[in-house]
């Protein structure tokens, strides 16, 4: 840990370029500290889901239904990128919350749910 505490503040003691100020990864402690914000990466984050492995029926029927549900939104956020508005930016984040609030029944994914809802996100996009 002190080593980690010694490179950020190396890092932001630096003049020659500036620090950045949104930093996109995942959500590895190491990241901490280095920018003012820090925004979920979606491709990191779909990683941990595709380490479920659904073994009944119902658990795999949730696991499909809640993949499409993210690759969706993923989309829209792509779409988003391209038209961003305050109206559509509320619209997303209510969407999230909804993505990753509602319980599926099956155990380990609402467990990684409940886990990427509590990650730290950039609200406005």
């Amino acid at each position: 840990m002190i080593k980690d505490g010694l490179a950020v503040t190396r890092y932001h003691s630096r003049l020659d370029y500036p620090v950045v100020q949104l930093l996109i990864c995942d959500a590895a402690p190491v990241f901490n500290g280095l920018s003012s914000e820090l925004a979920l990466c979606w491709l990191h984050e779909a990683r941990h889901y595709k380490k479920l492995l659904p073994q009944t029926g119902y658990a795999k029927r949730c696991y499909r239904e809640f993949t499409s549900q993210f690759w969706d939104y993923y989309r829209e956020l792509l779409d988003y990128r391209l038209k961003p508005s305050e109206a559509e930016a509320v619209r997303l984040c209510k969407k999230f919350d909804r993505i990753f609030a509602v319980s599926s029944g099956y155990e380990q994914l609402d467990e990684r749910k409940a886990v990427t809802s509590l990650l730290p996100r950039k609200k406005s996009f």
